[in-house]
């Protein structure tokens, strides 16, 4: 008799299902927005207020999140183990920089795309895998499928959701990543999809590590032989 999946594989499943259609969706308004933050002037203002624009998206750098890991080293009762699980899964979402490349998307209104009257245009589907070859990987510039900021936000965000499951406080941390991910289309320096796909690269990334720790520390993550990320 064939044995059915456990509840964990099929979170798993619905998990991911739910994070491709989130992300499809977005990808639907992605170039109505991206031509709205243009011609509205959002973007000008966000370039002329730059001090601004660097303050929203101070929580998508790695020196704010490894700051954060300090903390919770120093105030969570796990102490190193802690900060060592968060500085791990946040590490998981640098992977943003190889899956530009490989899917090769334009940022809004960047490079040379323009219609017949010589305007930029939003093309958020003209894609160029592996652009510039392996040198590319380094040195390109001008990609954004996924943010890296909002990947490193929301991993951050995820993270410390999992160290206190049970705090109130920890969906401030979600609200800082949305913001994060808001400036990064407010700034026209991603499509929407961008940050939607980050969000899934960043929370999933925590929830990878977390599961690999678990099967590969007697006592986990959080200290105890459980499978429950909130045990």
């Amino acid at each position: 008799m064939t044995q059915l999946p456990d509840r964990s594989d099929r979170r798993l499943v619905v998990a991911i299902a739910l994070w491709i259609a989130a992300i499809a969706m977005a990808s639907m308004f992605d170039r109505a927005i991206a031509v709205w933050v243009h011609n509205s002037g959002l973007q000008a203002w966000m370039d002329a207020h730059d001090g601004v624009a660097q303050a929203l998206k101070t929580p998508g750098l790695y020196y704010f999140t490894l700051a954060v890991v300090l903390v919770v080293t120093l105030v969570h009762p796990l102490g190193w183990r802690a900060g060592g699980f968060m500085l791990l899964a946040t590490l998981v979402s640098g992977l943003n920089g190889l899956i530009k490349w490989m899917v090769g998307r334009t940022r809004p209104f960047k490079l040379s795309l323009y219609d017949s009257a010589g305007h930029a245009r939003a093309a958020p589907f003209v894609l160029a895998p592996f652009r510039g070859g392996l040198r590319g990987i380094v040195h390109e510039m001008n990609l954004s499928f996924p943010s890296g900021h909002a990947a490193l936000a929301f991993a951050t965000a995820a993270a410390l959701a999992m160290l206190w499951p049970r705090s109130r406080w920890r969906w401030v941390a979600y609200v800082v990543a949305a913001i994060v991910a808001f400036e990064r289309v407010a700034e026209n320096a991603h499509w929407l999809s961008d940050t939607v796909g980050a969000a899934a690269l960043g929370v999933g990334g925590v929830y990878l590590i977390h599961w690999l720790l678990m099967r590969l520390l007697p006592a986990g993550v959080t200290g105890k032989a459980s499978h429950d990320p909130a045990a």
